[in-house]
């Protein structure tokens, strides 16, 4: 059987970055109850919705970057990590989380805004390109983690231009392994992620597929 520590450390590792899963492990029976059936999570801000697999929970909760997550049952005592889908998106036009304000020689806080490369002050087009993606593994890298990356290929995700990326993610002693798509939409770069453990990523490859296909921007 699975020791506390062990499903601790497992949920910790499945989490992306500056995020917390919110229900691990060891958590009340009647709370899954609650969000079990609950299959879409959506944003009105961020303009999409996604559905879940059946029986999964739905983390109604964001932090960070996280704009929704599902997660897996318990499906065993011995189960010692819970699967995840998760839904993460940054507005490219605001700082970045946890970045120390820029200042202009007035003293106040630097604005960040969108330009256009053919017009002043217009809004910008923003596209994908490989230095994002690299941008977001650097953070998540910054936090202690160990990331080796297994394939890496043009993709198409909800109707958009993507960069679809299979890695392994590690946290001390333990390994995850993870298939994330990156695009953008507007001022907006999204990363939707699924992450199981390696031994068992084969196996929840079709199932984070089939919930990626019913991603729709709004």
């Amino acid at each position: 059987m699975t020791s506390k520590l062990g499903r601790f450390t497992c949920i910790l590792a499945l989490s992306m970055m500056f995020t917390a899963i919110i229900t691990g492990c060891g958590d009340g029976v009647e709370e899954r109850k609650k969000a079990v059936g609950i299959r879409t999570i959506s944003s009105d801000e961020f303009g999409f919705t996604m559905q879940g697999p059946e029986g999964w929970l739905n983390n109604a909760a964001a932090m960070g970057y996280v704009r929704g997550q599902f997660t897996s049952p318990v499906e065993s005592a011995e189960d010692a990590c819970k699967e995840v889908i998760q839904v993460n998106v940054r507005d490219l036009t605001a700082p970045k989380l946890g970045a120390a304000p820029k200042i202009t020689k007035k003293g106040g806080p630097k604005k960040r805004s969108a330009k256009s490369e053919g017009g002043k002050g217009s809004a910008r087009a923003y596209k994908l390109d490989d230095k994002l993606v690299d941008e977001v593994f650097e953070d998540i890298k910054a936090q202690g983690k160990e990331i080796v990356e297994l394939e890496r290929a043009s993709a198409q995700f909800g109707g958009q231009e993507a960069t679809k990326v299979v890695y392994e993610l590690s946290l001390g002693a333990t390994t995850t392994k993870r298939i994330t798509y990156f695009f953008v939409n507007g001022k907006n770069l999204y990363w939707v992620t699924g992450v199981s453990e390696p031994n068992a990523f084969d196996n929840y490859l079709s199932v984070f597929e089939e919930s990626f296909k019913t991603f729709k921007l709004n």
